[in-house]
C-alpha cells in the first residue's frame, strides 16, 4: 500500500508542481520516474503475494470492471467540485462563508436523497443501464452549471438546476456501483473488491483535484500575464496566481500585490508617454482616490476567480 500511495503522490506532485519546476525538467521527471517505479513495485508485490490486497484476476469479470470504471468516473468528475465550487461562490459571486455553504447544499443534498431511487432503478433495469445513465446526468448537470455561471446576473439560483442534476446523478450511481463491485465476486473476496473500489475512488479524486487545480492556476497565471503585458516566468507572479486559484480573497491578494501593480502602472504610463499619448489619462487616474485605483487594478483578478 505504501508503494501505491507513493505512486499517487508522485503523480499528483508532478501535476501540481510541474508548472513551476517545468514538466520536462530534471526534478519533475525524477519525481515522475520515482512514481512509475513505485507503481511497478506495487504490481509486482501484489502478483507475488498469495493473499494480495489487489487480486488483478477480478478485472476479468466484466461486471466488476464496468462498475469500477463507473466508480472512478463519478469520483473523478463530481467530488473535485466540492473543493472548487466554494472558491467560485466566494471569489466570483462574493458570498460569505455562510451563504456559500448554504449554496453548496444544492450540490450535496441530492447525493443523500437519490441513492434509494438508484437502487430501485438498478433492480428494475440493471446496473449496466443505471450507472451510465447517472454519469450522463452528472455531465448534464455540469453543462447546466457552466451555463448558469456564464449568465450576466449569475448567482446561486442560476447554478441551482445544474447542481441538483449533478448531485442527483451521483446519488443514482453510488449504490449500484457499490453493490455491483462487491456482488460480482465470491463472498470470500467481497472485502478485497470493496477495497479496490474505494482505492479507485480516492485515487481518481486525488488526481482530478490536482489536475483541476493546475488548470485553474495556469489560467489565472495567463490572465495575469495578459493584464500585465508580460510573458516572463516570474516566480512571484506564479505565487500570486496560486494564491488566487486557492481562493484567497481579493483584499488579501491586493494587500500583497499592491506594490507590483503600482510598478506595472508606472511602466505602462511611461510607455504611453514615450509614444506621445496618455497624459490626460495619467493625470485623471492619479487624481482618483487610492481605493478606486486598487479597484481598477484588481478587476481582472476578481473576474477570473
Amino acid at each position: 500500500m505504501v508503494t501505491l500511495s507513493a505512486a499517487v503522490f508522485a503523480l499528483a506532485w508532478y501535476i501540481t508542481q510541474g508548472q513551476t519546476t517545468g514538466f520536462m525538467h530534471g526534478p519533475s521527471l525524477a519525481v515522475l520516474a520515482a512514481g512509475g517505479v513505485s507503481f511497478a513495485l506495487f504490481v509486482v508485490t501484489q502478483l507475488r503475494n498469495p493473499h494480495p490486497m489487489f487480486d488483478f484476476s477480478v478485472f476479468r469479470i466484466r461486471a466488476f470492471s464496468g462498475a469500477l470504471l463507473g466508480s472512478a468516473a463519478m469520483n473523478f468528475s463530481f467530488w473535485p467540485f466540492i473543493v472548487y465550487l466554494p472558491i467560485y461562490f466566494s471569489g466570483a459571486l462574493g458570498y460569505d462563508a455562510v451563504k456559500g455553504g448554504l449554496s453548496l447544499l444544492a450540490y450535496t443534498l441530492p447525493t443523500l436523497a437519490f441513492p434509494p431511487l438508484g437502487e430501485r432503478l438498478a433492480q428494475r433495469y440493471g446496473a449496466g443501464v443505471v450507472i451510465p445513465g447517472g454519469l450522463f446526468a452528472i455531465g448534464v448537470g455540469f453543462f447546466a452549471m457552466k451555463a448558469g455561471s456564464g449568465m450576466a446576473d449569475a448567482s446561486w439560483l442560476t447554478m441551482l438546476p445544474g447542481c441538483v442534476i449533478a448531485g442527483a446523478g451521483l446519488g443514482i450511481v453510488n449504490t449500484p456501483v457499490t453493490n455491483t463491485t462487491t456482488g460480482s465476486v465470491s463472498a470470500s473476496r467481497a472485502g478485497m473488491a470493496s477495497g479496490i473500489d474505494m482505492s479507485a475512488r480516492f485515487i481518481s479524486l486525488t488526481i482530478n483535484i490536482a489536475l483541476m487545480g493546475a488548470i485553474l492556476a495556469h489560467g489565472v497565471l495567463e490572465q495575469l500575464r495578459a493584464m500585465l503585458g508580460t510573458s516572463a516566468n516570474d516566480a512571484s507572479l506564479s505565487a500570486l496566481a496560486n494564491r488566487i486559484a486557492a481562493g484567497e480573497s481579493a483584499n488579501g491578494v491586493d494587500a500583497r500585490a499592491d506594490t507590483r501593480f503600482r510598478r506595472c502602472d508606472a511602466l505602462r504610463w511611461r510607455r504611453r508617454e514615450r509614444a506621445g499619448i496618455g497624459e490626460p489619462d495619467r493625470l485623471r487616474y492619479a487624481s482618483q482616490p487610492r481605493a478606486m485605483q486598487r479597484e481598477r487594478r484588481m478587476r481582472p483578478i476578481k473576474r477570473f476567480t
